[in-house]
């Protein structure tokens, strides 16, 4: 399939819904409720289409910032990194 035949209106819908996390049933009541027509028959395909392009971003993004990187390290690719992981830790600690 073709991306340029995917509707705009149909792939907001779509990422819109994968945003705040919500799947097709979630999308069909929305449509039903604002007295829209239903969702795209084919979803999951939206859903790929659009799992696809951020991952491009996102691969491009990380390899600009490498590269920015090792050039702000004078060309030596011998570069430390440290991550603490506190984003994931959510509600009350035990």
């Amino acid at each position: 399939m073709n991306r340029n035949r995917l509707y705009n209106v149909n792939t907001r819908l779509v990422y819109g819904m994968r945003s705040i996390g919500k799947n097709r049933h979630a999308a069909q009541t929305f449509c039903a409720i604002m007295n829209l027509p239903p969702p795209p028959a084919r979803f999951d395909r939206e859903v790929f289409f659009i799992n696809e392009s951020l991952s491009e971003i996102a691969e491009a993004s990380m390899r600009k910032a490498a590269m920015e990187t090792v050039e702000l390290n004078g060309n030596n690719r011998d570069i430390c990194g440290a991550f603490d992981g506190s984003w994931q830790k959510r509600g009350i600690r035990h």
